[in-house]
């Protein structure tokens, strides 16, 4: 969805501004997927402290690592893996897509034509531009045929197993809690450092 209407709602109680921003969902929580299928020592996603010495090749151990989680579907695993990949060749884990089969671009959110992820001056700040690519037209793009309206249950799969991090870009993550209502369909995706750079396939309990 491109907006191109003037906005009118003012700075500070817009989604994602700079006095407004996003705050990122925590990364280190327990995750069910990891409660049910790994051992107690792993069920927080930081799979970085289990790092062999020797160095690895990390695309290959997050494609290894994807293909040995239990339970995924193939359109999960095909979009994890699809993640991963446009990650890497970008050399960025923080992916911002829409989730419908448009880019999204509106003046009502942001300052200008960005947003604001987490407090301005923190380690985790960062900006996002828009217009915001569509999951759905990246893929088929790329050959990979799949129905929106899966997307938001396979992302949620896939965080369960610590494999990213969801955050949704609208009023309900913003730090003001008293944000009017606004939701964009639009998701902030941080994959997982940990489980591109540390061998976990055989953690799996059997």
């Amino acid at each position: 969805m491109i907006d191109r209407s003037k906005h009118n709602v003012p700075p500070e109680n817009r989604v994602g501004s700079e006095d407004n921003y996003i705050v990122s969902s925590k990364s280190r929580v327990i995750r069910q997927g990891l409660k049910d299928y790994m051992p107690e020592s792993l069920h927080l996603p930081d799979f970085s402290r289990h790092n062999p010495t020797r160095k690895i090749d990390y695309q290959d151990v997050s494609t290894l690592n994807m293909l040995s989680v239990p339970t995924l579907e193939v359109d999960e695993l095909r979009l994890g893996m699809f993640l991963f990949d446009y990650a890497l060749k970008r050399q960025e884990l923080n992916l911002v897509f829409c989730l419908d089969d448009e880019d999204f671009r509106t003046q009502k959110l942001g300052d200008g034509s960005k947003i604001y992820i987490n407090k301005p001056g923190s380690s985790k700040h960062f900006c996002e531009l828009m217009p915001f690519i569509s999951l759905s037209g990246t893929l088929k793009k790329n050959k990979v045929r799949m129905e929106n309206y899966f997307f938001m249950p396979m992302l949620q799969k896939l965080e369960s197993f610590g494999i990213l991090t969801l955050t949704e870009i609208n009023h309900i993550h913003c730090v003001k809690p008293d944000t009017p209502e606004f939701n964009t369909n639009c998701v902030l995706i941080e994959l997982n450092p940990g489980f591109t750079t540390a061998p976990i396939n055989r953690k799996w309990l059997k």
